[in-house]
């Protein structure tokens, strides 16, 4: 090898120095293009995520604003339903007042009624002891009509013999005396009257007594003690009722000659 002199080792130095500097350049520059690559990367992905971001601020706006709709309508469905529950309430108000006012006078009221059913306790206390009394009395009674009843009994088969002696007493004058009575008919003149509204005549006597020729009042208040006698003769219980109950007097009360009307009962 040739030794080299100064001033080649120079030139060899400033050769591998600039050599270096273009290597480090192009190092540099690389490194400068790839950061900047890195960066429009970044920037571009920031873009890209800002957009999405602003899309979904757009649909979530969207989406509030509708809310916000839906929440102005609900507040004026509110608010004309809180008008109309206070306008409701302000009736209730009145209502309880007016229910306080009705209880007031209720109460008044219950006051008087207890002052009444203390009243009436004692009544009903007062009235008990006249009950209790009553009740002794009404057995005094039952005792009494006991002791009674068997001279009802016995007065009362007197009387019915009385009356079967008198029926036989006036068959037995009849059979003695007896023409027919000449006011007998041998039917009614026009309508013939209700005989059972005298007092103690039956159908059972009417019935016999138009068999026979009887259909007025005015003929019953005709009749004579004779009458009643022929008349005993065909109506076995005919005298004894007769007497009892007065037919004739009631008959002229009663009726009027030519028959009809009269039926009212004299009692």
């Amino acid at each position: 090898m040739l030794p080299l002199g100064a001033g080649a080792l120079v030139g060899v130095l400033a050769g591998v120095a600039l050599v270096a500097g273009v290597v480090g350049w192009w190092f540099h520059r690389m490194g400068e293009d790839a950061r900047q690559r890195a960066l429009e990367a970044s920037v571009r992905e920031q873009i890209r995520a800002a957009g999405l971001a602003r899309d979904r601020a757009r649909e979530e706006g969207q989406d509030v604003e509708e809310r916000l709709q839906r929440l102005r309508e609900e507040h004026s469905g509110c608010s004309e339903r809180i008008a109309a529950l206070e306008e409701a309430f302000a009736y209730q108000e009145t209502k309880v007042a007016a229910l306080r006012s009705d209880l007031a006078g209720k109460d008044d009221r219950l006051t008087e009624l207890e002052s009444q059913a203390e009243s009436g306790v004692t009544e009903l206390t007062a009235l008990t002891s006249k009950l209790e009394s009553l009740k002794k009395l009404k057995g005094e009674l039952l005792a009494a009509r006991e002791a009674h009843s068997g001279c009802a009994e016995r007065e009362q088969r007197a009387q019915a013999r009385i009356d079967e002696l008198e029926s036989k007493l006036d068959v037995t004058q009849r059979q003695s005396k007896g023409s027919a009575p000449d006011w007998l008919l041998p039917a009614p003149k026009g309508t013939k009257d209700d005989l059972k509204t005298i007092r103690g005549l039956g159908p059972v006597i009417e019935r016999h007594l138009n068999g026979i020729g009887i259909f007025h009042y005015h003929q019953l208040a005709r009749m004579t003690s004779k009458d009643v006698h022929w008349i005993a003769g065909r109506i076995s219980a005919f005298p004894g009722l007769n007497k009892r109950y007065r037919w004739a007097e009631q008959a002229r009360g009663m009726g009027r000659p030519g028959g009809g009307n009269g039926n009212k009962r004299r009692d």
